[in-house]
């Protein structure tokens, strides 16, 4: 009995998709629909899906990423509403950093001497 189903089927396939192929859509991205001949239901091939867009949110929030890890001071890692001081190495500071650093560099430069 399965068999006999088996055969039938193949050969319902087969002139299903011999049939289908003379009648296929020159546009690639229509939606082709074929009937599934064990379940009667309908299958559906679709094109891939799109990326989907990125909000403005997303967007704002991305470049304030961005913007945040390029003008933090390398010290302290905040962003500093301070003047930005930059070092011969293209590092960044804030002010407050930068005082700090001063006064320690002077401290070792006096306790060498």
């Amino acid at each position: 009995m399965t068999d006999i189903t088996a055969a039938a089927i193949s050969n319902d396939l087969q002139t299903n998709s011999s049939s289908d192929l003379a009648n296929l859509p020159s546009d690639t991205n229509e939606t082709i629909e074929t009937t599934n001949p064990i379940s009667d239901s309908i299958v559906s091939d679709e094109p891939p899906t799109k990326k989907c867009k990125i909000t403005s949110n997303d967007k704002l929030r991305l470049l304030e990423d961005r913007i945040t890890s390029i003008l933090s001071c390398c010290i302290c890692l905040d962003l500093s509403t301070l003047p930005i001081f930059q070092c011969v190495n293209g590092h960044l500071m804030c002010a407050s950093c930068f005082n700090h650093l001063l006064a320690d560099c002077k401290l070792k430069d006096e306790q060498t001497t």
